[in-house]
């Protein structure tokens, strides 16, 4: 016999709109990530022992590229879960400081399940990857280049090797490989989009608590979850960042796609994070000014009372309280991010920065510091991996 709560998941995911490959991959198939992972590592591990590649190949920049997108990758794949474990929480807590009603609290999380695996969720991270994957085929081709490996080592050597059928089926799978990152990174941008979009209720279904601490009104569960936002953008544009600066330093070649990336991150971050912060932000300014003039209307009723002749001491305690009650709310900040919020999110942002100014340092300071971009991308993904959402 099936529990009460094993029907209601059972219910559950009968009603659940169905997930695409990728959508299983992200959210609930670990095998699947295995099989990717597994295939991936072996297909370039291959190359030096079957066609006679140098052993340097495995510290070429096509080489260390495929190091940091498999970590991007697995990255994405493992965040939207989390993400959605973060956003039960801020509802719990949102409930817990009666920022939010039980019934309020319930529907934003239906309303974000179900938009995850909207129209747009389903089709455009595979139309990306399609046209990602396309283009660099077609460049391929029309250079003439399908099918031959040629790649730079760190004294700047570059090796050639054409050897069918190997070259072209790894080739081949490289494209595929550029077909799935952008597809698990867009629906990854996705996830982040829609949860953001329902983790601001109505104006109307938002009872802010003007005396909170951090005088956010209570909504400081929101600014941690939006901190987690940024740290994820911050955290894949780092690493990009940093492992760009680190390979100019020791090679001296620039790459753009690099450069290119971590701009795309901080367009990706301002469409993110921004529109729900100024929605917060309109919202409550318009709940402080309301309690302001309610608050203002019955001082100014009890004062006049007052004026009439009317001292008695429970009148005098009641304006006393609501002139204090005023001050409180007139302290009550308009931004959603609390001091610690606001913070970590200026220093995560600046983190790319941080990780590609030792690129224009070498010159002077030499190779030798290469490792710092490296220590940066290590620091902000431990902040990752620590971070709390209490």
């Amino acid at each position: 016999m099936r529990s009460a709560g094993e029907d209601g998941k059972v219910k559950e995911r009968a009603n659940a709109p169905g997930r695409l490959w990728y959508q299983r991959l992200k959210l609930d198939n670990k095998r699947m990530v295995a099989v990717v992972f597994g295939a991936w590592i072996a297909e370039y591990a291959h190359l030096p022992f079957t066609i006679g590649l140098p052993i340097a190949y495995f510290l070429s920049f096509n080489a260390l590229t495929m190091y940091v997108d498999l970590g991007v990758f697995l990255l994405m794949i493992h965040y939207p879960k989390r993400l959605l474990g973060r956003f039960r929480m801020m509802l719990d807590q949102l409930k817990i400081n009666e920022v939010l009603s039980e019934e309020v609290a319930s529907q934003m999380r239906e309303n974000a399940r179900r938009a995850i695996y909207g129209r747009a969720e389903k089709y455009i991270p595979l139309i990306v990857g399609a046209l990602a994957s396309a283009a660099w085929v077609y460049q391929e081709f029309s250079k003439g280049l399908y099918g031959v490996l040629d790649f730079p080592d760190m004294q700047g050597n570059v090796t050639v090797i054409k050897d069918f059928p190997i070259t072209v089926i790894h080739e081949t799978l490289a494209a595929t490989g550029l077909f799935i990152i952008p597809v698990i990174g867009f629906s990854t941008f996705i996830v982040i989009w829609k949860v953001l979009r329902s983790m601001v209720p109505s104006y109307e279904s938002l009872n802010l608590d003007f005396m909170s601490p951090g005088r956010v009104g209570g909504l400081g569960p929101m600014g941690k979850l939006m901190v987690e936002v940024v740290l994820l953008v911050m955290v894949i544009s780092t690493t990009y960042a940093g492992f760009g600066a680190a390979y100019y330093i020791i090679t001296s070649q620039f790459h753009p796609a690099i450069l290119g990336f971590a701009i795309v991150s901080y367009a990706f971050l301002f469409a993110l994070v921004v529109p729900p912060v100024f929605t917060l932000y309109r919202f409550m300014v318009r709940k402080k000014r309301e309690a302001l003039d309610l608050l203002a209307l019955n001082i100014k009723n009890i004062r006049k009372q007052v004026t009439l002749g009317d001292f008695r001491d429970e009148r005098m305690g009641e304006l006393s309280s609501l002139l204090q009650i005023h001050e409180e709310v007139e302290k009550m900040r308009t931004f959603p991010l609390d001091g610690s919020s606001t913070r970590k999110i200026i220093i995560f942002v600046l983190s790319p920065a941080l990780a590609s100014i030792p690129a224009l340092l070498e010159p002077y300071l030499g190779k030798t510091i290469s490792f710092i971009p490296i220590v940066i991308v290590v620091s902000i993904i431990t902040q990752m991996i620590s971070f709390k959402f209490e």
